[in-house]
């Protein structure tokens, strides 16, 4: 923690700290120690008989990310704001910039409900949330990154932004998202963010939407395929309705795995949700709400997504390529 209140109850940045004073949390108000040496960045650590939980406990990896964005943000003109008290939601954002940009970093994980909530309450009182994830992996020739279904909690659902801190080089990055493309796969483009780059991540205004319809590769089809049948279960969605419209592996991967820019806001696989859909066009025996049960919708901490339009969407857009199919034909 970089904060304290001092004997005054004066907030005290740790750098201007003195060893032996008294210092209390600012948070959970136990008793907190200066730790200043010559490999770590000054900050302030609970001592470890306090029996209190405090919210803010945070890893160092967290302290000195907070600490090296404030410094260097300093240095090149943004006003910047530690662990600020936001009346009204009682939160402490890790930073503010300029009274209008909260950036938080989260390196443990929290519940996706603690991440949406703490993100509406800033939106609400009008500040742009950023959140700093730990680099999760990334593909660079395949332009594959790959995000647990917490991990795409993070990403700026209006830009398509991702933005992630590697501990081991000291490097902020930067994945601007271009789909969705099923099991934990993106395609993004990956960018290093140098300190002078940082007004980028600030920008209020929407950025160009780069998501566009694309087809799954026969091979990526294919391994979905073989992953259901892994499964070995009768009761495989995706396999029993290949079975019971008679359907091959070969016409699966031809007709279907189109991409829409949709996919981007489902957790579901494509594969999974279109033989839904072929399903019902065929047999005329479900109803939209049937195959909108079926449809789970990713979470994103600044933005509820309507599941009603994009389910309509995924159906409309079907229907296009259904016509194409020649479905009548399967079984020849």
């Amino acid at each position: 923690m970089l904060l304290a209140y001092n004997c005054h109850q004066h907030l005290v940045f740790a750098n201007h700290a003195i060893k032996g004073s008294k210092y209390t949390c600012p948070h959970c108000e136990s008793k907190m120690i200066l730790k200043k040496g010559e490999v770590l960045a000054p900050h302030f650590a609970h001592c470890k008989t306090t029996s209190n939980f405090c919210s803010k406990g945070e890893t160092q990896a967290h302290y000195l990310l907070k600490y090296e964005l404030a410094l260097k943000l300093s240095r090149i003109g943004f006003h910047v704001q530690i662990e600020p008290y936001i009346a009204g939601i009682y939160q402490y954002p890790d930073l503010i910039i300029n009274q209008k940009v909260a950036i938080e970093i989260q390196f443990s994980k929290i519940t996706i409900s603690t991440v949406k909530k703490r993100s509406k309450g800033l939106i609400c009182n009008g500040y742009k949330v950023i959140w700093i994830i730990p680099n999760p992996y990334y593909d660079p020739l395949k332009h594959i990154l790959i995000l647990t279904k917490y991990e795409r909690t993070f990403i700026d659902v209006n830009t398509k932004r991702l933005f992630t801190w590697d501990s081991k080089i000291k490097q902020l990055y930067m994945y601007q998202i271009y789909n969705f493309i099923g099991g934990k796969r993106y395609l993004a483009l990956k960018t290093k963010l140098g300190i002078k780059d940082l007004e980028f991540m600030f920008r209020q205004h929407k950025v160009e939407d780069f998501t566009h319809d694309i087809k799954l590769k026969h091979n990526m089809i294919q391994r979905y395929i073989n992953r259901c049948r892994y499964a070995r279960s009768v009761n495989e969605p995706s396999l029993s309705i290949m079975y019971k419209l008679d359907l091959s592996d070969d016409w699966v991967c031809t007709y279907l795995g189109m991409v829409y820019p949709e996919q981007f806001y489902i957790q579901s696989h494509p594969i999974y949700w279109q033989l839904q859909l072929l399903y019902l066009f065929v047999e005329k025996s479900q109803k939209s709400r049937d195959f909108s049960k079926k449809i789970v919708l990713n979470n994103f901490y600044n933005k509820e997504i309507n599941k009603d339009v994009i389910v309509s969407t995924l159906i409309n857009k079907f229907k296009n390529s259904y016509s194409k199919m020649e479905y009548n034909n399967v079984q020849n």
